[in-house]
């Protein structure tokens, strides 16, 4: 997922198919969060944190208290 909210899944372009139905494209973008493709990925900033965990729950946590912060204004 990028920071605009698209998704790159490979059903919905170069492997479509009209006999996907919606049930099928849903399980494949809920397998696409649970399990990012970080070798190949669309949000590269994203793929680098979650290879570092670390680095990622410090990520989110500065982000949510600047969302928090800027919401108690």
């Amino acid at each position: 997922v990028d920071t605009q909210g698209n998704i790159c899944l490979d059903i919905l372009k170069e492997k479509w198919s009209a006999l996907y139905d919606v049930r099928t494209i849903l399980l494949s973008v809920q397998s696409l969060l649970a399990e990012p493709n970080i070798e190949s990925p669309l949000n590269t900033h994203a793929a680098e944190l979650w290879k570092n965990q670390v680095a990622y729950k410090k990520y989110v946590r500065e982000t949510y208290n600047k969302q928090a912060k800027s919401q108690e204004t």
